[in-house]
């Protein structure tokens, strides 16, 4: 049950093994979409706020059994679980006592509201409760003493999206030192990323691709690593860059730096809300799988491949120009 874009932080190969069956678990889509994924988005933020989280998840059955299961005849049936947990732990100043939140969540079509304003505190178990009804035990390594202050009371609300008790920076970016002018060949060379991350906001998004982020008063020019979106004056150019616009609006960007180009811009892969615009870009067929600089990015490759197959987007349209052709061209 591991998020896709907690996974893809790990890199592209942990993304595509949450694919894989054993880390499935049937869920109403309402509830997929509502209760769940926010709070999947929160816990993404949590990890931005306050460094490092740890995150245990998994089915919850009613009497030990289930009393649900998908599967057509002859197929292997699966088991539909009627209640989720997730436990979100972080380190406190005292190793043996971490912060803890713990969630049990009812498998409820009801819970399909998306909203940024959902109220996870109605969800707050203990651990002890989570621990029975899941008949797992957690943190069992720690002191008795301390075990019994963990789990045995529900945390009285949800943490803060900043840091109360220790100032952390996890994504500090360091602007790169002035160079001289490159020559010719070092400028056709790509050069090495200068940060692991930047954070900020939006001042221009000037087409499906690419964004202009302010952090600390200083912009930079972000290309979106591994998509190629239609240029603006190709079809689909226009709905590219209006999807990014309203996906990223006045949110916060994490971006994700994978290196700096010959032209001078970052390329990585940007965050909103703990989403990959890069791959909901692909995901709805509005940009190409850029192999020739993501060749290892299967995850983008299936994307671009499922939105093809369901015509989704510039996919609608009959034998769309790849974006780098059409430039060839121009």
């Amino acid at each position: 049950m591991c998020m896709r874009d907690h996974a893809h932080r790990l890199g592209p190969d942990a993304n595509y093994h949450t694919f894989n069956v054993a880390n499935a678990s049937p869920q109403k889509q309402s509830f997929n979409n509502g209760y769940w994924k926010n709070l999947e988005q929160t816990t993404g933020l949590w990890a931005d706020t306050y460094g490092t989280v740890w995150i245990i998840c998994g089915p919850i059955f009613e009497d030990k059994h289930p009393s649900e299961w998908i599967g057509d005849e002859g197929e292997v049936k699966v088991a539909v679980p009627d209640a989720f947990f997730k436990i979100v732990a972080r380190e406190s100043s005292n190793p043996n006592r971490p912060y803890v939140l713990a969630f049990i969540y009812p498998h409820d079509e009801a819970l399909s509201s998306a909203s940024i304003q959902v109220d996870h505190t109605e969800y707050l178990k203990s651990m002890d409760e989570v621990e029975q009804a899941r008949g797992l035990g957690f943190f069992s390594s720690l002191p008795e003493d301390d075990q019994k202050a963990v789990e045995s009371k529900p945390a009285a609300d949800v943490w803060l999206l900043e840091p109360t008790d220790k100032p952390l920076t996890p994504f500090a970016f360091t602007a790169p030192a002035a160079a001289p002018a490159p020559t010719r060949s070092e400028a056709a060379a790509r050069a090495t990323a200068v940060a692991d991350y930047i954070n900020g906001v939006a001042v221009f998004i000037p087409d499906g691709d690419t964004v202009h982020l302010k952090q600390n008063g200083q912009v930079y020019k972000v290309r979106f690593h591994g998509v190629d979106a239609p240029e603006s004056d190709q079809d689909s150019g226009s709905e590219a860059a209006e999807f990014a616009r309203n996906m990223i609006g006045e949110r916060p960007l994490t971006v994700k730096v994978k290196e700096k180009d010959r032209y001078g811009r970052f390329v990585g892969e940007v965050f909103v809300d703990g989403r990959s615009v890069n791959r909901e870009l692909a995901r709805n067929g509005l940009a190409w799988w850029y192999e020739h600089y993501a060749s290892g990015d299967l995850d983008l490759k299936r994307l671009c491949e499922q939105a093809r197959g369901a015509k989704r987007g510039l996919w609608s349209k009959e034998d769309p120009i790849p974006p780098w052709e059409w430039r060839r061209n121009q």
